[in-house]
Parts: structure tokens; C-alpha cells; sequence
């Protein structure tokens, strides 16, 4: 499954780096700069997909980085099939803009690729500016953790993995992956809005008999923030994605019933938070219960049609 080695003259075996950007080129700037001080003459290419950005790349973005500008605003999901198409290494370290390699991991992640064949993808650690680990893998969902909801979901997961070895999905934020692979999958799926567009991916390529994993002595910052956007838009941007990989996977058993155990759960949250705003003063906290109050109710409006009117 791993395909033909893209190998230069002196035999090593090339390999590229795929940069997302919108609107942040200080930090593109400055990860381009971490790769050639923890990596220099290792890359092949580095390849920064702007998606539709207000200003052009600046002058101090290194000239080791070629640019290819969308013509429009894609997405992050088509910007990342972009890149992939404009590369030609044997693999590929995909990054966010806002992460970048706090060492080489160049060394490791090739001496993992070559030791495994069927290896697709491997997920970096990372950090944040103290230092604390932030994710960049998980247990791959279900469905049960989705009805439940966000306050409960982690406990259950933490009992499931505890009484049975979690299937890894990897995220894409610090993402080196296998060229071949990448290819013979599709590339992310594109009907996704940002979100579990990497889970897909990750369960894609297991799915069709390749290996993903995390490798925690290979580490890149990401403070693991999220994409910038209000909460509320967060959240039905989450339940919506989420529904659809669960669906794409055939995860979702009896989804009529599922459907009503949402709603059903929506209406009490919005109960509770309509009793929470019925005491509560005027103030900051009052406006958070009121905007949560917005989304719950458009939740149990969207749920029927699997959350694609829920934005």
C-alpha cells in the first residue's frame, strides 16, 4: 500500500510540507522559519495554500515557500487537497498555520514511514506556550458519546477506552501523512465544514486497511484553540459535522430513535436554561444563558434533518 518512493538524487526520499492560511501570515511566517531552523536542507518543498486571504504573502515570509492562492475562499478541507495536489513527496507534514516543529521531526517521522509500509499517518504531539500537551488524536466516536452530549460524552469515553483499546482517529492540525495514501482515499472530504473533516479522513484510511497513529516524541506547538468563530456557531457547526461522519460510517443505529433522544434532550436543555435565565441577574453570565438558550432551541428545530439547518 505505500506506493513508489519520490526519492532524490542522493537517495533520500522527498518529502514536502503543506501550510494552510487565512488572513495569518505572521504565523505562517514564523512556522516556515521553525522548519528551517529545525530542519535545514531536509524539505523538499514547502508549499503555504492561501485561502483567499485580504493581503498577499508579505515580504518576510522565507523564499523556501512557494505560494498557491485560491481563487476564492475554499475552505480548509478543499485548501488541503490544494496543497496536496501541488506536492510531490513520498510524504507529507501537513500544518496549521498557528503550529509549528519545536525540533526535527523530519528524522523520526521517516524512520517510522520506512519501517512500515501500510503506515498512512501519524499524528505529532503537541503543546502549548507552557509547555501542556494539547490533542491531536482521539478515540474514534460513537454514537452513543454523540446522544449523550459534551458534559457526559468524556466520561464515557473514558470507561469505553478503559475496557477496550480505543481505535485512533488523528486530527490535522501537526499531520504527517503518506503521500500514496493520501491519493488512494480521495483526500478530505470536502462537504464537511471544517470540523471531523480530519476524523473522516483518519477513519477513511483505516478503514481501507492503512495504519494512523500518534507519536508523542515527535512535538510541534499548537495551542489547540480552534478556528476562530463565535461559540454558538461552534457548537452547531460540531453537532451538524458530527452527525454526518457518524451517518458517512454507518454509525448511527437506529437513527430515527436517535433523533428523538436528541430532540428530547434539547428540549430539556432548553428548559434548564430557560429556569437558569428566570433567576439569574442581568450581566455577563445572564447573556451567556440566553445566546446557550439560542442554540439549544435551534438544535431541536435542526435535529430532524440531521443538523443541516442548524446554521
Amino acid at each position: 500500500m505505500g506506493g513508489v518512493s519520490a526519492l532524490l538524487p542522493d537517495g533520500r526520499v522527498k518529502v514536502s510540507v503543506v501550510i494552510t492560511n487565512h488572513d495569518t501570515w505572521p504565523l505562517t511566517v514564523r512556522c516556515v522559519r521553525a522548519l528551517e531552523k529545525h530542519s535545514p536542507g531536509r524539505i523538499s518543498e514547502i508549499v503555504v495554500v492561501d485561502d483567499a486571504s485580504s493581503t498577499p504573502a508579505p515580504p518576510e515570509l522565507p523564499a523556501s515557500a512557494r505560494v498557491v492562492y485560491n481563487p476564492k475562499n475554499l475552505g480548509y478541507q478543499a485548501s488541503v487537497n490544494v496543497g496536496f495536489r501541488e506536492v510531490s513527496g513520498d510524504w507529507v507534514l501537513l500544518l496549521d498555520s498557528d503550529a509549528y516543529p519545536l525540533m526535527d521531526v523530519l528524522e523520526p517521522l521517516e524512520r517510522s514511514f520506512a519501517a512500515d509500509p501500510e503506515l498512512a499517518a501519524i499524528a505529532l504531539a503537541t503543546v502549548d506556550e507552557l509547555g501542556r500537551a494539547t490533542q491531536t488524536a482521539q478515540s474514534e466516536p460513537r454514537a452513543l458519546g454523540f446522544v449523550l452530549g459534551p458534559r457526559l460524552e468524556g466520561a464515557y469515553v473514558k470507561l469505553r477506552d478503559f475496557l477496550k483499546a480505543p481505535k485512533l482517529v488523528v486530527y490535522s492540525c501537526a499531520l504527517a501523512v503518506r503521500r500514496s495514501a493520501f491519493e488512494a482515499v480521495g483526500g478530505f472530504d470536502e462537504e464537511f465544514d471544517f470540523l471531523d473533516a480530519d476524523l473522516d479522513f483518519s477513519m477513511r484510511l483505516s478503514e481501507s486497511g492503512f495504519k494512523v497513529m500518534r507519536d508523542a516524541s515527535v512535538v510541534a506547538f499548537h495551542r489547540g484553540s480552534g478556528s476562530p468563530q463565535t461559540q454558538s456557531k461552534r457548537v452547531l457547526r460540531c453537532y451538524r459535522n458530527r452527525w454526518r461522519l457518524l451517518a458517512k460510517h454507518r454509525k448511527l443505529p437506529a437513527p430515527a430513535a436517535l433523533k428523538l433522544v436528541l430532540a428530547l434532550r434539547h428540549v430539556l436543555e432548553v428548559e434548564t436554561l430557560l429556569a437558569l435565565l428566570l433567576v439569574t441577574p442581568a450581566g455577563p453570565r445572564r447573556d451567556l444563558y440566553a445566546e446557550k438558550l439560542r442554540v439549544r432551541y435551534k438544535l431541536g428545530r435542526a435535529v430532524w434533518s440531521g443538523y443541516r439547518e442548524a446554521i
